[in-house]
């Protein structure tokens, strides 16, 4: 929605910068983020009238003086969706957006996303077979693969934004199947998380703690492959191959003091 001085509301589809935003002259007021239930603004907003409009959405004087100008537009947008603007006297100009409205939008069979994972499943896979392209060859082998989509999927996509998939596209069948007893071998020898015992020596409990710390993290980096491509980014690949050392060495650890003779 993009917002002028006039208060006239127009609907984009969601997102930032869909949509002319007319800043109003102003040097009292720089232009700021604000959020408020599902709604999220960036602008510059000069409000009149701030009592009235804070005592109909419900601000004590309090609270309304500790709130900026944008912030109490964020408000008035979450109480009265796309007809705030009308109920608004000043200058302002801001692109807002409904943040869950976007992701609704997204979910569709036409998202860039899954059209491109279903390239590589429908296209590209089984023309890889099991020794795949190569490592690191994604880039410029991909682009043979969508050209039955037409413009629905544009320019340049040097990551599959799903890693099991690019994995299977690069490496094929027998070397996804290697990455996957290394990866989730070692999730498998860390699944077994127990609090330690807080009467273990200092350096036993480190080590029991980090174990599970390293558990967690791979979890989540194996979860957010699903949708994205954290195993093509360097520094998070060494974060995951220092977590799958320390849960592969996890029974090397003393799982209790030594007994003195």
């Amino acid at each position: 929605m993009a917002v002028g001085p006039s208060g006239r509301a127009d609907r984009t589809r969601a997102g930032a910068g869909r949509g002319n935003a007319i800043r109003p002259p102003s040097d009292r007021h720089a232009t700021g983020l604000a959020a408020a239930g599902d709604w999220i603004l960036v602008g510059d907003v000069r409000l009149d009238a701030r009592t009235d409009v804070s005592r109909a959405l419900g601000l004590s004087p309090d609270e309304a003086a500790l709130q900026s100008d944008e912030q109490i537009f964020a408000l008035a947008l979450a109480k009265w969706g796309t007809d705030a603007p009308a109920r608004l006297n000043g200058g302002f100009g801001v692109i807002a957006w409904d943040r869950w409205a976007e992701i609704a939008m997204q979910i569709t069979p036409d998202n860039t996303r899954l059209l491109v994972y279903k390239s590589i499943w429908t296209e590209a896979l089984p023309v890889s077979g099991w020794w795949g392209f190569g490592a690191g060859t994604f880039q410029i082998t991909f682009p043979f693969f969508c050209h039955h989509v037409g413009d629905e999927i544009k320019g340049i996509w040097r990551y599959a934004h799903e890693d099991y998939l690019q994995t299977i596209l690069e490496w094929g069948w027998v070397g996804a199947s290697l990455w996957a007893v290394l990866i989730f071998g070692g999730l498998a020898r860390g699944a077994n998380l127990r609090a330690p015992a807080t009467s273990l020596p200092t350096e036993v409990l480190s080590a029991a703690l980090l174990e599970n710390a390293a558990f967690l993290s791979l979890t989540g980096i194996c979860l957010h492959a699903l949708i994205d491509c954290p195993f093509q980014i360097a520094s998070l690949a060494l974060y995951a191959t220092v977590c799958l050392a320390l849960l592969w060495t996890r029974n090397r650890l003393p799982a209790s003091p030594p007994v003195s003779p």
